[in-house]
């Protein structure tokens, strides 16, 4: 299967210079809860069975929960290039090779994107701003 450029999936997503604004404005507040954002994933992990089994290794778990801090903050970076892409590639199948189901990888997206949403409650900003920014953060 070939793969798709960058350029194309932006477009496909509608990804926006303006999507890319508001996802690197989101950068101080989601680095200021980010370990509250890690936890809530973290927890799922660990709570969920087809999941715990792969981090029954100590230095496995903290390798990965690391790992996963460094993914979340570069979402929110402002920079969503060829690099940005191929890190993704680089990540998806290192999933592929340890046999993640796509189940607990979209399971796991959601988790992020409810708790970044639980983040920008806590924000008072105008009810349209905050919602272009849940769809900002969808298309991340």
């Amino acid at each position: 299967m070939p793969i798709r450029s960058f350029r194309e999936i932006k477009h496909n997503y509608r990804f926006t210079s303006e999507d890319e604004q508001r996802l690197a404005g989101l950068r101080a507040i989601m680095e200021e809860h980010a370990d509250t954002v890690m936890s809530t994933l973290s927890l799922w992990i660990m709570g969920t069975a087809g999941t715990a089994k792969f981090f029954a290794e100590e230095s496995r778990r903290q390798r990965v929960f690391v790992a996963h801090r460094q993914w979340f903050l570069e979402l929110f970076s402002g920079v969503y290039d060829n690099r940005f892409y191929e890190k993704l590639i680089r990540i998806g199948r290192v999933h592929v090779q340890f046999n993640v189901d796509a189940h607990y990888m979209n399971r796991a997206m959601n988790i992020v994107k409810n708790a970044c949403i639980d983040v920008l409650q806590s924000t008072e900003e105008a009810k349209e701003e905050f919602t272009n920014k849940i769809i900002s953060l969808g298309k991340i």
